[in-house]
């Protein structure tokens, strides 16, 4: 056998099925076949969150897309949203659509549970058994019944509501989206991440309000978790209890619940009186538009909506946003921390506990509304008991004035006082005359001029070393002059002193309460509109300690 005879024996070209010629793909069709679809109206009265968006349509010179642009109602934050879609027959997941469409109605009828997992769940992967439970499950969804389920059976329902918005009306659609997320949300951890950006793009796409009745019970656990907080934080309008709840809790570094005294006999009055003292004042700075002043809190943002479902082409959409980031505004942190450690150092005055909290600069006016509210609080929890009624048996009677009674009664008493006054006793001068009470002139032992020479001497008396203070809890000479003049109310002689020591106020009323907290158990400084001044309750002390230095 020839060379060339045995190579052809391991040959298995001829064996192999002839391959097509490679022809070239075609481009996608540019025509898109639609059809106007009536979506049916559920009887009875429909839940409505606010009134919807007008949406204004565009279209861009190209033609490829459709655009939808409105200002969203109902939420001061947001300032305009534009919807963007495009014109094109990429239908991937066309026939999840389709399938979602035709079991639409279907019922189900009770049937054992059966496991279900897929990453991205559609009507197609469904067995048999799976699908029937399916639709038992859904029917009872649809009752308010929320039996157990497989996490994938809660994704495949979220997507027939997103997918479906000519068949079921988007009113109705946001309404099912947040009912079934409040019921498996604490089954299914992982759902939150995902329902808070679906719900968020469900409304912004269709012109929705925030249903902010619906994710108002847990909206402090989902916030962090939201890429668009504004769309959450601008429905707080009037600011329930439970939106009081959810601003501090997302704008204030302080959380008041952490307190010593918030617990035990005073756990319900810290839980009813901080949140309901701060309340007008949150209402006043979400108000306030100096917050929003300037291009940076003016913020845009743009992504594609329903990241991470399943979304047919005709859904899928492109949203941008201009709003005002108000979650960014440090000026409004600083204030809602500083009003509510400022309430809780007013609650504590009101149950006679000395302890205060430093408090951060804030506006005269925030701080008489807190002071006005706990006026009348210290009022109801302190009453004052009415005087008995025998003093007012001790009241002079009040007649006016007379002066020929008066005049009479002066000399009633010139005519007793002589009666009283023997003859020897009896002054030359005549008794009309006479003073009510001798004062005895004592002779001063220093001159005029020694006692002005004294004055000087005093008023440029040297403050005491720092070796001299070491029993007042380590402060020093510089920081008792400081707490004096604060005392005697001299802010300009503060001025002088902090210029003359090269210290900022700040500083140094920084370390003084740093001191005192640790040899005394507390600060003894609070700020104050034009700076700092000395609490209250401690004036006492501290006028105490600089007693013991002169």
């Amino acid at each position: 056998m020839k060379d060339e005879e045995k190579d052809s024996f391991w040959d298995l070209s001829a064996l192999l099925p002839r391959r097509r010629q490679d022809t070239p793909l075609r481009s996608f069709a540019r025509r898109v076949e639609t059809s106007d679809v009536t979506a049916e109206k559920k009887e009875g009265e429909r839940k409505n969150y606010g009134q919807q968006s007008q949406l204004t349509m565009l279209a861009d010179e190209s033609g490829s897309e459709q655009a939808q642009e409105y200002c969203p109602a109902g939420n001061n934050l947001m300032l305009k949203v534009r919807i963007l879609r495009r014109q094109s027959a990429y239908n991937f997941y066309g026939q999840f659509r389709r399938d979602a469409i035709r079991y639409l109605k279907e019922e189900g009828h009770p049937c054992p549970a059966v496991s279900f997992f897929s990453y991205i769940p559609q009507y197609a992967q469904l067995s048999e058994a799976q699908r029937a439970f399916y639709f038992y499950w859904r029917s009872c969804v649809r009752r308010g019944e929320y039996p157990g389920c497989d996490e994938s059976y809660f994704y495949l329902y979220v997507y027939e509501i997103i997918n479906l918005p000519d068949y079921i009306p988007p009113e109705d659609g946001i309404l099912q989206l947040c009912a079934v997320w409040k019921a498996y949300r604490a089954r299914f951890p992982r759902i939150d991440k995902y329902m808070v950006e679906w719900v968020c793009d469900y409304c912004l796409v269709h012109g929705l309000s925030c249903p902010s009745e619906e994710v108002r019970p847990f909206l402090r656990d989902i916030l962090p978790l939201a890429s668009l907080r504004e769309f959450y934080l601008g429905a707080l309008g009037d600011l329930t209890p439970d939106g009081v709840q959810t601003a501090l809790a997302f704008f204030c570094d302080y959380r008041w619940q952490d307190s010593r005294y918030a617990t035990g006999e005073y756990a319900a009055l810290f839980a009813k009186h901080i949140p309901g003292s701060v309340t007008p004042v949150l209402s006043s700075l979400f108000q306030d538009a100096r917050l929003f002043s300037g291009g940076s809190a003016r913020s845009h943002r743009a992504h594609d909506a329903f990241c991470g479902s399943l979304c047919a082409h005709n859904i899928k959409c492109r949203i941008e946003v201009t709003y005002l980031a108000l979650s960014d505004v440090s000026t409004l942190r600083s204030s809602v921390t500083a009003a509510v450690k400022y309430a809780e150092n007013r609650l504590r005055a009101c149950l006679s506990v000395k302890s205060r909290l430093s408090v951060p600069p804030l506006a005269l006016r925030y701080r008489e509304e807190i002071d006005r509210y706990f006026a009348r609080l210290s009022d109801h929890l302190h009453p004052k008991d009415p005087p008995p009624a025998y003093e007012k048996l001790y009241d002079a009677p009040s007649h006016g004035t007379d002066f020929s009674a008066a005049s009479r009664i002066e000399q009633t008493s010139w005519t007793t006082t002589r009666l009283l006054v023997s003859e020897e006793e009896e002054p030359t001068q005549p008794l009309r005359n006479m003073p009510f009470a001798h004062v005895e002139q004592v002779n001063h032992p220093l001159s005029e001029e020694q006692l002005l020479i004294s004055d000087s001497i005093e008023e440029t008396k040297p403050m005491p070393s720092a070796q001299d203070c070491t029993g007042i809890y380590g402060l020093d000479a510089t920081e008792l002059e400081y707490l004096r003049l604060l005392l005697a109310g001299e802010r300009g002689r503060i001025r002088a002193l902090l210029a003359a020591e090269g210290r900022l106020e700040d500083e140094l009323m920084e370390r003084i309460n740093e001191k005192t907290v640790v040899g005394y158990g507390d600060i003894v400084l609070e700020s104050a509109e034009d700076g700092y001044r000395i609490i209250a309750d401690y004036e006492e002390e501290v006028s105490a300690w600089i007693g013991t230095q002169k």
